[in-house]
């Protein structure tokens, strides 16, 4: 596995985690509006709205299957990857891929805390991190 497919692989818990955030706001939008619907029906009982307010309902509940779906995607994910940050013996790298991969940390943020150059880091640690770096199926197949 070369470091470009690693990182994606890495990448991808962060990922998840953006799309259920995503999934997560448009809940609470479609909650919101669910809402509004049913101030509109309580106010004055019009034909149609209780098809409006049952398709926002069946959207909310589709919804949340998919976040359900998408949490156990991360959570898989985050565990694999866990895995293969802890079988990295260096202290300073296996932090700088915690930092990377499972906080969402920028290469700045992580020259910061770890008293490097953004630099050092880009250039030095994080790609010896990257070589260190196995995940479990990988060692499998060797």
């Amino acid at each position: 596995m070369t470091n470009s497919e690693k990182k994606q692989r890495l990448q991808q818990y962060i990922q998840l985690q953006k799309e259920t955030d995503r999934l997560y706001d448009e809940i609470n939008r479609l909650q919101s509006q669910a809402e509004k619907v049913t101030a509109v029906l309580s106010a004055e009982p019009k034909g149609g709205s209780g098809k409006d307010r049952m398709a926002v309902v069946d959207d909310i509940v589709d919804k949340k299957r998919q976040l359900e779906e998408k949490v156990r995607e991360a959570f898989a994910a985050r565990s694999a990857i866990v895995q293969a940050i802890d079988a990295v013996k260096s202290p300073l790298h296996r932090r700088v891929l915690a930092w990377r991969y499972l906080n969402g940390a920028t290469f700045e943020e992580i020259a910061v805390r770890e008293g490097y150059t953004y630099h050092h880091v880009v250039t030095c640690v994080h790609p010896v991190a990257l070589g260190m770096v196995n995940f479990k199926e990988e060692k499998d197949e060797n």
